[in-house]
């Protein structure tokens, strides 16, 4: 069930905590879950590159036409283990990738962050998040993915309807996915933030 330290937004394990990498798809990498080398917690995932650019990546698992024209931000911490090359943060949905940043040298000896933002299509029917290794051979350690839609994370506090549990952060209101232990989104304003939700008298308002 929901707790409040799990904090899956739109994307699943995330952070990996839960001890497994089997949310996300490899192609051309091989995923496996790190106990020693993590940024937070006590997971991340360790991505052996076995050819050019390959990829570990998740499709959004909730209703993509709710984030259409909607402007949202992917970010991940990426360490390299042993090669040269780089990895790269993109966002693609039905119209289209937007590529983001890549990481530099830097993430040899330290953590670095790497990200893509982009406004989600009007007719988007499908979005998918990527990470991109430029070449084979490399070994790369993942950890702390986060998918924030634009309008802030400040997160009212979650309320229990019709046997679900809802809660809202800037301007998106999210219902919990109990069997994917993640907050996927059921309505996102265009403008406004919210601020305060309660469940009453049969209703769930938010303002």
């Amino acid at each position: 069930g929901y707790q409040e330290d799990q904090v899956n937004v739109l994307l699943r394990n995330g952070a990996f905590e839960n001890g497994g990498v089997s949310e996300w798809t490899g192609s051309n990498v091989t995923a496996a879950v790190e106990t020693t080398t993590v940024r937070n917690g006590s997971y991340s995932l360790k991505a052996t590159v076995t050819a050019n650019s390959g990829t570990v990546s998740q499709a959004y698992g909730g209703t993509v036409s709710v984030l259409r024209s909607k402007e949202v931000t992917f970010v991940a911490f990426v360490r390299r283990e042993s090669g040269s090359g780089t990895i790269t943060a993109k966002i693609t949905d039905s119209a289209g990738t937007t590529t983001g940043t890549a990481s530099t040298s830097a993430a040899g000896s330290d953590w670095e962050v790497v990200y893509a933002t982009r406004t989600i299509d009007s007719g988007a029917t499908s979005l998918t998040f990527t990470l991109t290794a430029s070449t084979s051979g490399d070994v790369f350690y993942i950890d702390d993915i986060s998918v924030t839609p634009t309008g802030g994370v400040d997160w009212t506090t979650p309320q229990e309807f019709n046997g679900n549990v809802y809660a809202a952060a800037g301007r998106v209101i999210y219902k919990w996915d109990d069997s994917n232990e993640v907050f996927n989104a059921v309505y996102a304003d265009s403008t406004h933030d919210i601020t305060d939700m309660i469940s009453f008298d049969g209703a769930l308002y938010a303002g």
